[in-house]
């Protein structure tokens, strides 16, 4: 028997059955989920391929047709996962979960703070009164070493206030995502769902920044708003130390552990940080000064006295720059959450990496769209040396992309995105640079991989090469460029 002919007997068997043994059906079934099978691989392999994240062949198939079908089976994946996820989420509760809904609402209801207080020494306090007299009130507060309970006489109280909260309302999806996290508190403060194993007063301090970004948000972009049912609760899981930050960003995420401070995770719709004073940073500084105080002991009480004053203002200088981390990564990943859940973005994040990271860096000063002087310091040095990535390649890196691949520049990079998306918020061209935002809200998966510049062009209505040379004198001069100045006051 020839080669030809082994294969064609085989085959022959294959499709048709061997006698007494396979049926026709069964046979028809076997190929079925064999193309299945193969197909689902071959998808696979192609998703693969054209992720710049894990292939390394990316280049070669860039800007093909094949690259574009794959962008599209990518996107197209993404939207049914995300589609089913929220649909499970959303699914009537069983049973057990019913009964874990009211254990969950009296759980809530037991840990909030019935008043607030301003004592005279400037201390705010969060707590639970449990007595009151004509001249004292007996208060317990969350702390760093768990409940504590203060008796405050009238004379230390400079104004209390009774809290007013709304009626605990959990819908099914809330349910779900609060019994992923036993042990911790729960804290119902619409339009956000907090989960947190720190104190309640880290729970208001991320609560009040949360909700200021919150009404600065819907200000400035109130015309790219979707209106929003009243179950579309943000979430928010702030943790008390690094640690455990940490084990859940392995779990949730794939985010770069050793400078990570905080993610927003589509999938979950939540928003992870911690406290920056409890990390290893922290810990870093103080054994850092600690070493350099004890280098510098001596026996003169002055000198010694101004060896500590240095210390003492150098760990306040520190500590400083910790919480503004904090701060700024909660109004960065707040801004990704706002976009995403009031629909400036499209569900399945489709923009283009600069608009997203764009978008929520000018939401990290306070207020909204400050120009940042850290990230302007940063581009005019960039520009010195000449390493300004392209501008009309940084805008056609799609959303699939990532800034890390420009190695040791990937913070000029996110501070190039910054600087176009101020610069296009300018009222020159606020009016324009809104439609083009909507435009981007109606893109499909199969529109994901096609260059962005021509788009966002065509709707400023000023070519690239233009553009260009705005923002590079923007850099160079960071005030008012002539096209801002030539501008009526309503836009473009």
């Amino acid at each position: 028997m020839t080669r030809w002919e082994w294969v064609r007997s085989w085959a022959v068997k294959w499709l048709l059955g061997r006698p007494r043994r396979r049926s026709p059906a069964v046979t028809v079934l076997l190929f079925c989920l064999h193309a299945t099978a193969v197909s689902v691989l071959l998808l696979a392999l192609l998703a693969a391929v054209v992720s710049r994240q894990i292939s390394p062949f990316y280049g070669w198939v860039e800007g093909t047709p094949l690259d574009a079908f794959g962008q599209y089976l990518v996107g197209f994946v993404n939207q049914q996962d995300l589609v089913w996820r929220r649909r499970v989420a959303q699914a009537p509760l069983l049973n057990d979960e019913a009964e874990a809904r009211e254990y969950l609402e009296e759980e809530i209801r037991r840990l909030r703070p019935t008043h607030t207080f301003l004592l005279h020494n400037g201390t705010v306090l969060f707590g639970r009164v449990l007595e009151e007299t004509a001249n004292r009130i007996v208060v317990v507060c969350d702390s760093d070493r768990g409940p504590v309970t203060t008796r405050l006489r009238d004379r230390d109280i400079k104004w209390q206030k009774k809290i007013v909260y709304p009626a605990v309302e959990l819908f099914p999806e809330d349910v779900r995502f609060l019994l992923n996290f036993p042990g911790y508190g729960y804290y119902y403060l619409p339009p956000y769902l907090v989960v947190s194993d720190a104190p309640y007063p880290y729970v208001q301090f991320t609560y009040d920044i949360l909700s200021d970004l919150s009404a600065e948000f819907s200000k400035r972009f109130h015309c790219l708003l979707t209106s929003q049912p009243r179950s579309q609760l943000a979430y928010v899981c702030f943790f008390r130390d690094e640690p455990t930050y940490l084990r859940f960003a392995i779990q949730k995420e794939d985010v770069d552990l050793e400078t990570s401070v905080g993610f927003y995770s589509q999938n979950d719709g939540c928003l992870f940080v911690y406290d920056r004073l409890r990390s290893f940073a922290r810990g870093r500084i103080d054994r850092l000064l600690a070493e350099w105080e004890a280098d510098r002991q001596s026996s003169d009480a002055l000198q010694q006295a101004q060896v500590e004053r240095l210390v003492r203002d150098e760990k306040e200088r520190s500590y400083q720059a910790l919480m503004h981390q904090m701060v700024t990564t909660l109004r960065h990943e707040g801004a990704h959450q706002l976009a995403f859940s009031q629909g400036v973005h499209t569900a399945q994040g489709l923009e283009h990496l600069w608009v997203q990271e764009g978008l929520a860096q000018y939401c990290e000063s306070s207020p909204i769209g400050e120009p940042i002087v850290e990230k302007l310091a940063l581009l005019r040095d960039a520009q010195n040396r000449h390493t300004l990535v392209p501008w009309q390649e940084l805008v056609d890196v799609p959303a699939s992309g990532s800034f890390s691949a420009y190695t040791e520049h990937t913070a000029q990079a996110y501070a190039q995105a910054w600087l176009m998306f101020y610069h296009l918020m300018q009222p020159a061209y606020r009016t324009h640079f809104m439609m083009y935002l909507q435009k981007l809200h109606r893109l499909t998966p199969g529109e994901v991989a096609k260059p962005d510049s021509e788009m966002l062009a065509k709707c400023i209505e000023l070519s690239f090469v233009d553009l260009a040379r705005e923002l590079n004198d923007r850099i160079r001069n960071p005030g008012t460029t002539r096209q801002e100045e030539r501008a009526p006051s309503g836009g473009r």
